[in-house]
């Protein structure tokens, strides 16, 4: 996933790359790598990110909370 994909993904879910690394329980360091081309994204986060619907990520980012 090319780090203009992944901006997309975030934009449709309306989370910022700290949310998403609250949601996947990962350093936050490592979403801002995959936002810069830094870092890949594994297939299985990338498959994740695709198939997330907003108000699942809703959901699970309150949970993270």
């Amino acid at each position: 996933m090319s780090p203009t994909t992944l901006r997309q993904h975030l934009d449709r879910l309306s989370l910022s790359q700290n949310g998403l690394a609250r949601i996947l329980a990962i350093d936050p360091r490592i979403v801002r790598r995959w936002a810069t081309g830094d870092q890949e994204i594994s297939e299985r986060v990338e498959r994740f990110i695709t198939e997330l619907q907003p108000d699942v990520a809703f959901r699970m980012l309150r949970e993270a909370s």
